[in-house]
Parts: C-alpha cells; structure tokens; sequence
C-alpha cells in the first residue's frame, strides 16, 4: 500500500470553494442566510410598529428588547433539544416563530400583541448554531473552516445592511406590520429549506446529565462566551457612539450609510482573512485581533466632520469580521468533537446577543451622560479587555500542561 501525497491547500479565494461542494452544507447556509435576512428586519420592524402602537420609542426598546432577551435565553434549550431529539425540534420552534410574528402583525389586542412577541423570540430557531454545527461536521480541515466561517461572518455583516433596507422598502410601500409578515416567511422559508436539506448534520447527542454537561461548558467554553458577548458589547457602544456623532454634526440621515460603510470595511477584511493562512492558533490570532479592532474602535473618535467619520468607519471595520471568524473557529477548536456542537454554537450566539443588547443599554445611557467620545472609548477599551482575558486564559492552560506534564514524569 503506498502513501498518498498530501492534499495541497487551496489558496485565495479558491478556498470558499469547500463550502458550496457539500450540498447539505450549501443549502444549510443558503437557508440560514434567509432566517438571518428576516431577523435583522426584526428589531426595526418592531421598533417601528410599537411606536406606531403605542405612540413612542419607551414601549418599542422595550418590545425590542424582550424580543433579544427571550431569543438569547430559549436559543441553547432549543439547541440541546434538537440535538437530542432530532431536527424536527427546528422545524417546530420556526413555525412557532413564524406565526409568533404573524400574530404580533395582525393582532389589535395589547395583550396579544405581547403574547406574540414572547413567542416570536422565545421560539426562533439557533440556526446559525446549526450552520457552525454542520461546518464543524462537514469540514475537518482547519483551512476550510476558518475560510466557512468567514464567509459566516461576511454574510451577517451584509444582511445587517439588508435587514433594515427591506424594511424600508416594506414600510415605505405598505406599513410595519406587512414588514414584520414578510419577516415571518423568511424565517419560516429558511427554517424549512435548513431542516429538509441538512438533516445529516443534527446528529443526536449522546444522553448525559445536564448539570455535568453544563458545569463542563462552563468551564471548558466559558471565556470564549464572556469574549462575544464583550465584543458584541463593544460594537454596541460604537454604533450608538457613531450614530450620535452623525446627529451631533447635524447629519443623522448619514448614521445609516456610515454603518454601511462600517459593515463594508468588515466584509472585505472578513474575505482577505479567510482567503489564506495566517501564522498561530486561532486563539493567538484572534488576541492578535482584539487590539486591532480595539485600535480601529479608538481611531473613530478622532473624526470630527462627516467626509472624516466615513474612511475611519471603514478602516475600524476591518478587523471585525476577522475577529468573529477568529473567535467562532477558536470557539470550535475548544470545543472539540462532541455530539453536542448545536447546543455549544447556540450559547455562543446567545451570549453575543445577550452582550450586544447589553452593550446598547449601556451606550444609551453613557452617551446621554457623559458624551460621545467617552462611549467610543468605553468601546473600544471592551475588546482590549477580552484580548487580556484571552492571553491570560492561554498561559494559565500552559502552565497547566507543563505542571501535567511534570506530574507524568
């Protein structure tokens, strides 16, 4: 029997390639985008629909907020089902989901309006959990699933620009509840064409005690989930932060189209970053990441006109896409091969969503208190926080291997 040469690793933009030969794989990530397109018009269709209801933007955060709330919080049980039981588990909470939002658009009653949103949140599938899940399981090498999850991150940094454009569009020919019903068929249109494509992918999990899985996550997975839920934090703060400064010079119509400008820095980082290999673990990378995104972060405060405020939001975007990708193929790596990778990939999505809507709390309020640079700094110093956490994390691990090692002697 002879050895056969070692595959070569594909270079450039050849190495997105992997991802759409896998046909489970393409259609799971062509279905997840379609659920992700319709959750970002969700918290601008509910912002705009609330205000319209209730007649201000008091009650309408707080309707957006309780819909992050229940959706971070139901994400990792809804994981851990269908790991255990199977992707039904998927299809069921998307159809409840769905007709959560149709209930919330066409409903009069107060009370069922908010009946309507708990479900809506509380029932939405993981499924960028799922995606990350059949990225681990499809792909074993390490070059393909940081060049997949790139295009992961790439994709929501896109679709946060589109989300909020089609509600426009929506509202602007019909009203917010028709934006919330066309939320609901994509997600439902998504949930499915994921469910009935990609089936392989939710494999069942081997049954364990839930309080030995969890206290194992926790303390295997625990930094990697503080690190997305401060990085989300941090881009809270500079998203309230920037979009301050545009009203501040008088121009708050521009606070969207810099964010664009933002989330198309990121996308091109996202692709450059994916394209080849860089030098390290992903956790070193993604160190290495954090200060930058932290650098880029800082820099933004400096814009003081508008035609300054657009190159500074594209060079601070950069970085972000290659730090999420960074933290999810880390993430993974930690994680290992388990059974339970749905249930994992769900907490990691929770706890970013969890920090991001912590982050926009508390940017709203640093922001009407103590002024726009302080908040983009306070963001900025976020990343530089969980770029230490992580290098501590890695020497206490050696330490631990070498006192193992030692003991072995």
């Amino acid at each position: 029997m002879t050895d056969s040469p070692a595959p070569v690793a594909s270079r450039g933009y050849r190495r997105y390639r992997p991802i759409w030969s896998v046909r489970p794989l393409r259609w799971t990530f062509a279905g997840v985008l379609t659920v992700r397109l319709g959750q970002t018009m969700m918290p601008l269709a509910l912002l705009l629909m609330f205000r319209q209801r209730a007649g201000g933007f008091a009650v309408a955060g707080i309707a957006v907020a309780v819909y992050g709330v229940t959706l971070a919080a139901a994400g990792p049980v809804i994981a851990r089902m269908a790991d255990r039981y199977g992707a039904g588990i998927m299809l069921a909470a998307g159809m409840a989901s769905a007709a959560g939002i149709a209930l919330l658009a066409v409903t009069a009653s107060p009370v069922m309006t908010w009946v309507g949103l708990v479900v809506a949140g509380a029932s939405t599938p993981p499924l960028t959990a799922t995606l990350r899940a059949a990225i681990a399981t499809h792909l074993p090498s390490g070059s393909d699933r940081t060049a997949a999850f790139s295009l992961d991150a790439i994709g929501t940094e896109v679709l946060f620009v589109c989300g909020p454009a089609l509600v426009g569009v929506a509202v602007a020919v019909g009203t917010p509840p028709d934006a919330l019903l066309l939320a609901a068929g994509l997600l439902l249109a998504g949930t499915i064409t994921t469910v009935l494509t990609g089936r392989g992918q939710l494999r069942l999990a081997t049954p364990g005690p839930t309080r030995r899985i969890a206290a194992g996550l926790i303390g295997r997975l625990g930094p990697w989930l503080a690190i997305a839920a401060i990085q989300m934090a941090a881009i809270g703060f500079i998203e309230v932060g920037v979009t301050g400064r545009t009203v501040e010079l008088g121009h708050p119509a521009a606070a969207g189209t810099v964010l664009s400008v933002w989330a198309a820095g990121s996308a091109i980082g996202g692709l450059v970053f994916g394209a080849r290999d860089w030098p390290g673990r992903p956790d070193g990378q993604l160190a290495v990441l954090l200060l930058l995104v932290a650098i880029g972060f800082a820099v933004t405060a400096a814009a003081r006109t508008l035609l300054w405020l657009y190159p500074l939001m594209f060079l601070a975007g950069l970085s972000c896409a290659p730090a999420a990708t960074a933290l999810t193929a880390s993430f993974s790596q930690a994680a290992g091969e388990t059974a339970n990778r749905t249930q994992n990939f769900a907490w990691l999505e929770s706890s970013a969503d969890l920090g991001g809507s912590a982050g926009y709390a508390a940017a709203g309020l640093l922001l009407a208190h103590s002024g726009i640079i302080i908040t983009v700094l306070t963001g900025a110093t976020l990343p530089i926080a969980a770029a230490a956490g992580l290098i501590r994390q890695g020497h206490m691990m050696r330490h631990r291997g070498r006192v193992t090692s030692r003991s072995g002697l």
